[in-house]
């Protein structure tokens, strides 16, 4: 963009050229954008076997660098799968039941096989 001052004092014309405010806002706005990544550009891994020990206990997996959570009970066998979480990110798993110690352990998911978690809690008085 290019800008003429005239000073009406001397009559002489100055030109200076720069963006406007407008402009530089919408540069901003586009550097936003290209920092979003679209949901269809985000890859989906195989996901997280909890096994747990007792059985129906609840089981929450949370991503450690934040984002849905996910949850759900084990079912009489002490299994519940979460699958089609999306990949290359660490979670968080924690397995709780009342009368036991909760149980934690970070899983990393990626694109090669579900991951499995082996949760034998520990009842409070031990």
């Amino acid at each position: 963009m290019t800008f003429i001052n005239r000073n009406t004092m001397n009559g002489i014309a100055e030109t200076k050229t720069g963006l406007g405010l407008a402009a530089i806002a919408g540069l901003l706005l586009i550097g936003l954008l290209a920092c979003v990544t679209p949901a269809s550009a985000i890859e989906y891994g195989w996901g997280i076997q909890v096994w747990s020990q007792p059985a129906n206990a609840y089981v929450e997996v949370t991503p450690m660098n934040g984002g849905m959570s996910y949850g759900g009970w084990t079912d009489n066998y002490g299994s519940a799968t979460f699958s089609d979480l999306p990949a290359y990110t660490w979670y968080t798993v924690t397995v709780t039941k009342d009368g036991y110690q909760p149980f934690t352990q970070n899983v990393y998911v990626d694109m090669q096989y579900t991951k499995e978690v082996d949760a034998m809690l520990r009842p409070w008085y031990m």
